[in-house]
């Protein structure tokens, strides 16, 4: 645990300890992963393809403690987008709603894949990209017709997830206030 911590501490000094870190993620230990996530973090985006890979793991654990360190990361964790992505494909529960808060985290660089899966056939991949447009700090208006259609589909948690998200776009960009 100090270990994972300290070499967290040396920050992107600590690139070459990532596949140590990574290993430890893996562990059953929920407090050594905490702890190898958390370094994780401070060594940046040196540590992407350990994290990124780690989403491949058996263990729930294992793929949440990844996605919290991915979702601090944020725009910087863009190269896990398309995994992300993918596990809202394959996967239902507790890891689709995890993986949906780290894309919404990740932010801009997740929305063209969010808008594409809201006309995706499957209910469960709409209502989860409509949740991680919606829970993104700044939500972007390039995805309001996706999510104008989709407030009228016929699943009741997609149009919710839709309407949310609609509920926060505004019309206003930044760069056209000033």
């Amino acid at each position: 645990f100090v270990v994972a911590l300290a070499i967290g501490l040396l920050g992107t000094n600590a690139a070459p300890a990532t596949p140590l870190l990574g290993e430890v993620l893996r562990q059953t230990d929920v407090g050594l992963m905490s702890a190898a996530a958390t370094a994780m973090i401070y060594v940046g985006t040196n540590s992407l393809p350990e994290l990124i890979a780690s989403l491949d793991d058996g263990s729930f654990d294992t793929r949440s403690h990844a996605c919290y360190a991915l979702m601090a990361l944020g725009k910087e964790a863009a190269p896990a987008v398309p995994r992300l992505g993918q596990i809202l494909l394959e996967e239902r529960g507790a890891i689709a709603a995890t993986a949906a808060t780290t894309l919404a985290r990740i932010g801009e660089p997740a929305v063209p894949l969010m808008i594409d899966f809201l006309s995706h056939t499957n209910a469960a991949v709409r209502q989860w990209a409509a949740v991680a447009l919606g829970n993104m700090a700044a939500r972007p208006l390039s995805a309001a017709p996706g999510l104008i259609k989709v407030s009228e589909d016929s699943d009741a948690g997609v149009r919710a997830a839709a309407v949310n998200a609609l509920g926060g776009i505004d019309s206003v960009s930044p760069a056209s206030a000033a």
